[in-house]
């Protein structure tokens, strides 16, 4: 029985592997949908949603823009490209100089006889009348005389029509007796192509008299067909009084009010006019004044920060130097430990392992972090694990929508909407309280500029933690501390615009100091740089960073990270947690939430009393 049970537990484990695609503890493609993707742990399956239009990419493991993702990108079959037509080529006319001789033909015998549908008007699907059933279709001697004859035909019936509306106006007698040149009407300029017309397009040339239109013509109507004003007028003359001159070369319609459906002169009319309305009728709307909505006046305190007047405990001006005067062997190295969007099965396991009451701080209290939790795939109750074992809740908005430049114009109700809305349903969801959720980070960190700042403020936010700051190469110059926002900040510490411009008294700033990697080039969040190979580069890449702050002013060090970076590369995760063993080891080192770190900046005490901190006790 036990080795049927033990292959039993081994075909389930393997069965769902390979519903993942053979990879165990890893994100992989879906197979239909590029924004969404799969993880196998265990023997269970999961399957998570990426925001907005955002794909997947297995190489970073992360939702990314659809060109930089790998799922759901098309395979691109070569084919050869397909041959080249040659364009048809337009008449002189057109151009503004002479028209082109119409250009010649010759017949060739149908032996149907009187076939209506002939072999040539099959192959188009267009009916044909019975001049051209009967003679047969005609060939060209040059291919591109057929072409060139086209563009004339349809150049005169573009450019003829209002010419010709507002000529007949001005006639005034009519010519009911026309005599028509059967030897001057030939089919040479009836070409086949035009036969589907019901009125041939040549027959402008037998009128050479001014006529009038009889009673009850309109002659703007839709139904006129675009040839010259003498040959109009003459065929509705003719329509009205003698309909004995039909030869078999000059078919007459019977009626203006009926054309055919697939005639060229239906497919090229205008449409008809619309009436004119006098101003008088036209009826005047109720104009309904809107009331502009009310503007958020933006204070601004006029110069610099002065330490004089801004101090603590809720104002402080922006620098280097520490917080209280606490000399630094005195000030203890706070770490902030944080990790950004939403928290489910996924990367539940690593924060269980990360916060098991392993690592403990001087006083003996676990180690806490800060999650900056959004909506997207969020599984709440696990939210409510991670607040129930201490951990700090944040708001990171509902949608985690895209593109990042929505969140620079998202406006004072859009941040209302997304972040605000989120700390109530992290509260309604999770059961934390509303006023246990103190802290906001924008998503990309894409700050919104006054409109994020006036709605952290006027929602009694305590801080925020989405300004990118430091240089952008590395240097030996002390990292900048948290601040209040009371004063605008320069553009050295707020690098990423639109930056506030306002004043906002008592909201603090908490900003995400640039780290280096390997090139010494910076990054904003961990997860983004170059480190080295393996467990030990990722851990030599920790210790490098933080040796930056605890050997100079000892400004907080945030450690702001995504679950995925613990699968991007084999060691991350290893590496950080052999960084935490280290850092409890030492006793200056206290591994805390961000609130945590705003309550000791505003009510500053050296290491002999930080366990008389309220907020700082298990």
């Amino acid at each position: 029985m036990i080795p049927l049970l033990l292959l039993t537990v081994a075909y389930l484990g393997a069965s769902s592997a390979q519903r993942c695609g053979g990879v165990q503890n890893k994100y992989v493609c879906h197979p239909s949908n590029p924004r969404q993707f799969m993880i196998c742990i265990g023997d269970q399956q999961y399957t998570m949603k990426c925001p907005g239009n955002l794909h997947f990419s297995t190489k970073t493991q992360t939702c990314d823009w659809p060109r930089n993702a790998d799922c759901g990108r098309p395979v691109q079959v070569v084919t050869k490209p397909p041959p080249k037509r040659r364009p048809p080529q337009m008449s002189q006319r057109q151009f503004g100089g002479q028209r082109r001789r119409q250009p010649s033909y010759t017949w060739q015998s149908n032996k149907q006889g009187g076939n209506v549908n002939s072999a040539a008007s099959k192959s188009r699907g267009e009916p044909v009348n019975a001049v051209a059933a009967l003679t047969g279709p005609r060939k060209y001697k040059n291919p591109t005389d057929r072409e060139r004859n086209v563009a004339d035909d349809l150049y005169k019936k573009q450019h003829s029509y209002h010419d010709n509306k507002n000529q007949l106006k001005d006639t005034r007698t009519v010519d009911t007796n026309i005599n028509q040149n059967r030897d001057k009407w030939t089919l040479a300029h009836y070409p086949w192509w035009a036969a589907k017309s019901a009125t041939p397009a040549n027959r402008s040339r037998m009128s050479r008299r001014p006529v009038t239109p009889t009673p009850g013509y309109r002659s703007g109507s839709p139904y006129t067909p675009r040839t010259s004003r003498t040959s109009r007028t003459s065929r509705i003359s003719r329509t009205k009084t003698s309909r004995t001159s039909r030869t078999r070369y000059n078919p007459i319609r019977s009626s203006l009010g009926r054309v055919p459906v697939n005639s060229v002169a239906s497919r090229h009319q205008p449409p008809p006019a619309k009436p004119l309305i006098k101003k008088t009728q036209l009826t005047k709307k109720k104009e309904v004044k809107k009331e502009p909505k009310p503007q958020r006046k933006i204070i601004r305190k006029p110069g610099k920060c002065d330490p004089t007047t801004c101090q603590l405990p809720d104002c402080r001006c922006i620098g280097s130097d520490i917080p209280g005067g606490v000399p630094v062997t005195q000030t203890p190295m706070m770490v902030m430990l944080t990790f950004d969007d939403s928290v489910n099965i996924a990367n539940f396991d690593y924060y269980e392992k990360l916060f098991d009451g392993k690592f403990k701080n001087p006083n003996g209290c676990p180690v806490k972090g800060t999650f900056f939790v959004s909506g997207d795939a969020t599984q709440y109750h696990l939210v409510e694990k991670l607040h129930k074992k201490g951990q700090e809740i944040a708001s990171h908005s509902q949608s985690h929508r895209s593109p990042t430049t929505w969140w620079a114009h998202a406006g004072y109700d859009g941040y209302v909407h997304e972040i605000e809305g989120m700390r109530k349903k992290l509260s309604l969801k999770s059961k934390i309280p509303k006023d246990a959720i103190k802290g906001m980070r924008v998503p990309f960190l894409q700050i919104g500029g006054d409109d994020q700042y006036q709605m952290l403020h006027d929602y009694k936010y305590l801080y925020d933690t989405s300004m990118v700051t430091g240089h952008l190469y590395r240097n030996e110059k002390p990292p900048v501390w948290p601040f209040t926002l009371d004063y605008p900040p320069d553009s050295k510490t707020c690098s990423l615009t639109p930056c506030p411009q306002g004043s906002y008294p008592g909201l603090w700033e908490v900003p995400l100091v640039r780290w280096y990697g390997s090139n010494k080039m910076a990054c904003a969040m961990p997860d983004g740089c170059i480190i080295g190979a393996g467990r030990k580069g990722t851990l030599k890449y920790l210790r490098d960073n933080f040796n930056r702050h605890y050997k100079t002013n000892r400004s907080p060090l945030g450690i702001f990270l995504h679950a995925s970076w613990f699968r991007r590369k084999s060691g991350n995760f290893e590496a950080l947690m052999d960084f935490l063993q280290e850092l409890s080891r030492m006793e200056d080192v206290w591994v805390i939430s961000t609130s945590q770190v705003v309550d000791w900046i505003r009510n500053p005490k050296p290491l002999s009393q930080v366990n008389n901190i309220e907020s700082w006790k298990c």
